[in-house]
């Protein structure tokens, strides 16, 4: 028997997602309507196919709805213009209707919004939502398409705007309401929502029927955001209680979290038709913030064993240390520092493995890391520099695996590696100082989950001769490295770097495939 087949508009949002996970456990085929290319990807990964239609136009959308029984309407915006919202709410819509019923669709699911009804009429912030909610409700009706409308309620899981932007305040100590915090919601879980559309798409309830998308409690305002302190609490994170408080509503436009903007009214509805016609069975609230804080917080995420923070440039010590990683099994992630004056070349040549790999890369400006040459003519007393070696920074590495020991802690990696080879002559670069290093970060560590990595130097006591012969055995693509210390489309050749890595390659009897290799628009970083 062939699947039952569904298109959702919105397919990348907070509760498209959610649809199409659930939908696919139901043995459903889903058809996802998106904006860009980015959102498709993210939901073919969920099993959706993707179509790619920016404007929504009435033609591609019938190419996405050819054998679809059901159309699931999830786009809305909630902000802008009256006539930014007409044509989202209410124009995009219309284009959505003519291409299910051209399309012979069996069944049209609307996403409206609590209290559009009762709401219509409604001045301030909100005039321009509820009233082209309420026009697009009308749309529907008229469509001659059998329809079902849900009219939900904050819908709350992990991840979702509300709840996680209440987390962001509740972190920073306040939380502004454009309210009273007595104002009552009754908000649902995103699984109960996504059950009661699918319901309606499976053939529950009769047609041509309005639905409060709501949870089975009410709760207020400011005992909602308790309870998502408390369960943060719950799981042994440490943060002050946060101070709730209601203030007018021009003060909060300029000072509040605009994602609780309709926290501004009550949000209750009536749940018994879900539950009657739908028989759905509904979340508890208290259980649904649970859910919410514990799917932010994720407690007992398992995170890769062998996981390890790559200082990364464009240089071919770092790209070799790179490829030895990924050839042990690391689950690498790689972190790298924009220094000042650094070459585009090496930037580029950085990007191309990155793009190639498909690896996370970490960005940090570090624009105040200067030779000392560079400090002293900026009028730096910079004692350091006389006696100091050549292009010296101080405590450039020192400072580079500080920041990497962070990264580590965030990301949960047990290990930083980096390209030190046996001709770095600082002090910061060798054994003994990694050794310190790692004394020193686990007596700092804190946190019962805590880890302190171990600093890994898989070029420790090599020449450069025999990083180019481990290079050339693991494959490394020597043409993107960059050790040239200055720019430019091809390296100078008699810079110290250039001498070394030239003699190293004549010594294995290569010539060095960087300096015939041409990279196009070099200055643009990729």
């Amino acid at each position: 028997m062939q699947s039952k087949a569904i298109a959702i508009t919105g397919a990348n949002g907070f509760l498209g997602t959610k649809l199409i996970t659930v939908a696919r456990k139901q043995g459903l085929t889903i058809s996802g309507i998106v904006r860009t290319a980015g959102a498709a990807v993210q939901i073919e990964k969920l099993g959706a196919k993707s179509y790619i239609i920016p404007s929504y136009a009435s033609r591609e959308l019938q190419q996405a709805f050819t054998g679809v029984q059901a159309v699931i309407h999830t786009i809305a915006i909630g902000r802008g213009s009256e006539t930014e919202q007409l044509e989202t709410n209410v124009n995009l819509l219309e284009r959505v209707l003519d291409a299910a019923k051209t399309m012979q669709v069996n069944r049209f699911i609307y996403l409206s919004g609590l209290g559009v009804g009762d709401n219509a009429a409604r001045s301030g912030l909100h005039k321009s939502y509820f009233k082209t909610k309420a026009l697009a409700e009308t749309k529907v009706k008229q469509s001659g398409i059998p329809y079902a409308i849900f009219r939900p309620s904050f819908i709350i899981g992990p991840r979702d705007y509300l709840v996680t932007a209440l987390m962001h305040d509740i972190g920073e100590g306040r939380v502004l309401l454009p309210s009273t915090a007595n104002n009552t919601i009754q908000p649902i879980f995103v699984d109960d929502a996504a059950n009661a559309i699918l319901s309606v798409v499976r053939g529950s309830g009769p047609a041509n029927q309005t639905f409060d998308l709501v949870g089975p409690d009410r709760i207020q305002t400011k005992d909602f955001i308790m309870k998502i302190y408390q369960y943060i609490t719950a799981t042994d994170v440490n943060i002050s209680e946060p101070l709730i408080e209601s203030v007018p509503f021009e003060r909060w436009q300029s000072e509040g979290n605009e994602s609780l903007d309709f926290l501004e009214f009550p949000a209750t509805g009536n749940p018994e038709l879900l539950t009657s016609i739908l028989n759905i069975e509904l979340t508890p609230v208290n259980d649904a913030i649970k859910k919410c804080v514990l799917g932010v917080l994720n407690p007992r995420e398992r995170i890769p064993e062998k996981r390890a923070i790559l200082l990364f440039s464009g240089g071919l010590d770092s790209v070799t240390s790179l490829y030895w990683a990924l050839h042990e099994g690391y689950d690498v992630i790689l972190v790298t520092m924009h220094y000042f004056e650094r070459p585009l070349r090496e930037m580029r040549a950085m990007r191309e493995h990155v793009h190639r790999l498909g690896l996370n890369l970490v960005e940090v400006p570090t624009p105040y890391l200067k030779e000392v040459f560079a400090l002293k003519l900026e009028g730096f007393p910079v004692p350091s520099i006389f006696g100091a070696g050549e292009a010296y920074v101080p405590y450039r590495n020192l400072i580079f695996n500080a920041i990497a020991t962070y990264f580590a802690d965030i990301y949960g990696a047990k290990y930083i590696i980096s390209g030190h080879i046996a001709s770095d002559p600082l002090p910061d670069a060798n054994q003994s100082f990694f050794n310190a290093l790692e004394r020193l970060v686990e007596q700092l560590k804190v946190g019962k989950k805590a880890i302190a990595p171990k600093f890994l130097l898989p070029m420790k006591g090599k020449t450069k001769y025999e990083v180019v012969k481990m290079a050339l055995d693991l494959h490394v693509p020597a043409e993107w490295t960059w050790s040239c210390e200055f720019d430019g489309p091809r390296p100078c050749g008699k810079c110290k770097p250039c001498q070394e890595r030239q003699d190293a390659f004549k010594e294995f009897g290569v010539q060095d495939p960087v300096s015939e290799f041409d990279v196009p628009n070099w200055r643009e970083e990729k």
